[in-house]
């Protein structure tokens, strides 16, 4: 529940696997994933927004088209579209 300290966390984790990572590495998708729903939880959107993004942008090179972590990114995108009326 406290997630402006996952935040924080999340952010030092991130940092720490773009030093160690291919920058299309699949781990780094998913700490994307992870800090735009925490963005959104904040009430963040549009950072969310961002995040979700990259993460979608690393799964759709990476993980087929039917994978479970692709499709709820997919749809957390377009969720976040809707309501930020993109």
């Amino acid at each position: 529940g406290d997630y402006y300290r996952a935040l924080d966390y999340a952010e030092k984790a991130l940092k720490i696997l773009k030093q160690v990572l291919e920058e299309n590495h699949p781990y780094l998708a998913t700490s994307y994933n992870n800090l735009a729903i925490l963005y959104y939880k904040t009430g963040e959107k549009q950072k969310a927004y961002d995040y979700i993004c990259k993460a979608v942008d690393i799964w759709q090179k990476k993980l087929p088209a039917y994978h479970p972590d692709l499709l709820s990114a997919l749809e957390f995108k377009a969720m976040l579209e809707k309501e930020l009326g993109e």
